[in-house]
């Protein structure tokens, strides 16, 4: 299973952008890190395993934590690098990809194993890491948002063959990386391994790859700001999310110069994509995000068919049509009683069932120290509203460097940086299925059932679409408060399912 987005860096806010907050107070100074823009989720599908990545603060390792899904509960936890934000696991499912912002380097670890067991792949200091991904089992390619730069690296060696730099007019392995513009922050690969398309940040094009021999195609303009990607599952589309102007691309890469579609407008500050493989659709989020008192701008929902992009050969040059909307903006209410209050929510990362019959949206809102989680259900029908799924409060930690904070959103015109203070995935053990949720603030994964569960001895029954269970992340190396017997748990920040 591949993966592939949004949840959805600005250089000049890079101080403020940092994946975990720079602790003044206690005397030490840490490195300022690069959160990637939001990456677009993993493609929906039956998972029968669960993959979270956890940070640890601004020096320590973080953890992947293996989920078996039939049980709800921990296989094992491998230590990754530090800070953790994105994850990619080869064709073959065997081994999962971390990248590791804050010490420039790639994880490379067996997904079956437990323990120190992860392969570190060294990438030049200043890279920030921030987006892994390949359809290969030979190869996995690395955005480096530092450098402007794209590491190919060979799985079967772990070591990176080529560097490639995004702006077409640079070489490839420059001998001196570039600082300055642009910053790649998504890919996504055809399913036929040919093309790699980057979203550069900073900058208004894509960057088009072909992976046979890593040349460079034509800069692909697009404008605003390019925040995500994604292949469709034919190979003959790909599509491209602008989060200045919230428009939307399709493009083919069958032809080169690739045919860009005329923009379709979601809304300005868009920033998550997801791509349907099982309907053919394409989702788009805007969190509607202004800062933590003001959610004014709005947040909103689209739905596209990824299927009607057609290209049309008989014209010169050739044209591709744009994806056809079929529902948005959807905006979305705060749940019923919410501790955090009416204001409205802000979502950041979505799902969709492997059967196609719903998605899911998970949402946070913030109210002083206080931050609550929801997840809204769809159906795809009529991408109405069936629930809101409560998923709890915590109360926010100002005082160690957890990283929460920066997670997500940005400010609407600045577009980033940003990364998954929600993640979440739908995963299957059949005929069960479950949504899970890693809250960042919470050190914890949420676990939902989408069928109804019958009583089991003690156990009552569970009607579907409710909360089954939490699962506590990692202990991480923060000291414990309030006269707590344990530090307070690592932070997760991305999860995924393996089918």
């Amino acid at each position: 299973m591949s993966v592939v987005r949004a949840a959805r860096a600005v250089a000049a806010t890079i101080f403020s952008a940092v994946l975990f907050v720079i602790c003044t107070s206690c005397g030490e100074t840490y490195r300022p890190v690069a959160f990637p823009i939001p990456p677009t989720a993993p493609s929906p599908g039956a998972a029968n395993t669960v993959f979270v990545l956890s940070a640890n603060g601004p020096n320590d390792p973080g953890a992947m934590s293996r989920i078996d899904v039939s049980g709800d509960s921990y296989l094992n936890a491998n230590n990754l690098g530090v800070a953790p934000v994105h994850a990619a696991l080869l064709p073959s499912g065997n081994i999962l990809y971390a990248a590791n912002n804050a010490n420039d380097t790639i994880s490379a670890s067996s997904v079956s194993s437990s323990g120190n067991t992860a392969t570190t792949i060294s990438l030049p200091a200043g890279s920030l890491p921030v987006f892994v991904h390949t359809t290969e089992n030979s190869r996995v390619y690395a955005a480096n948002y530092g450098f402007g730069t794209v590491s190919a690296i060979n799985t079967a060696t772990n070591v990176v063959n080529t560097t490639i730099s995004v702006n077409p007019s640079l070489p490839n392995n420059p001998a001196t990386p570039d600082t300055t513009l642009p910053k790649p922050v998504a890919l996504a690969e055809t399913p036929d391994g040919k093309k790699l398309y980057v979203a550069n940040f900073g900058v208004d094009y894509l960057t088009s790859i072909n992976t046979v021999d890593f040349t460079r195609n034509p800069a692909i303009v697009i404008g605003g700001t390019p925040v995500a990607v994604a292949a469709r599952s034919d190979s003959k589309a790909v599509f491209a999310l602008d989060s200045n102007f919230g428009n939307v691309y399709a493009l083919d890469p069958t032809i080169i110069p690739e045919p860009l579609s005329l923009p379709v407008p979601t809304g300005a500050g868009a920033d998550f994509m997801l791509y349907d493989g099982k309907l053919n659709r394409l989702y788009v989020l805007k969190s509607g995000y202004v800062n933590a008192a003001s959610n004014s701008s709005g947040n909103a929902l689209w739905v596209f068919d990824a299927a009607s992009s057609i290209t049309n050969t008989s014209s010169n040059p050739p044209t591709i049509t744009p994806p056809t909307l079929l529902a948005g903006p959807i905006s979305i209410s705060a749940a019923a009683g919410s501790p955090c209050g009416t204001g409205a929510p802000v979502p950041v990362s979505m799902t969709a069932l492997a059967d196609g019959s719903r998605i899911y949206v998970a949402s946070y809102q913030i109210n002083g120290s206080t931050i609550c989680s929801q997840v809204d259900v769809f159906n795809t029908s009529s991408y109405v509203s069936t629930k809101t799924i409560p998923t709890g409060s915590s109360t926010i930690d100002n005082t160690n460097p957890t990283g929460c904070a920066a997670a997500r959103p940005s400010p609407p015109g600045q577009n980033g940086p940003a990364g998954f203070r929600l993640s979440i995935t739908g995963a299957a053990d059949l005929p069960s299925s479950r949504i899970y949720l890693a809250n960042c603030d919470a050190g914890a994964v949420t676990v939902i059932t989408t069928v109804a569960i019958p009583a089991l001895g003690s156990q009552p029954a569970q009607s579907a679409d409710t909360v089954v269970s939490t699962l506590a992340a990692p202990e991480s190396v923060f000291k414990a408060v309030g006269g707590a017997p344990l530090p307070p748990p690592q932070n997760p920040m991305f999860i995924f399912g393996m089918q």
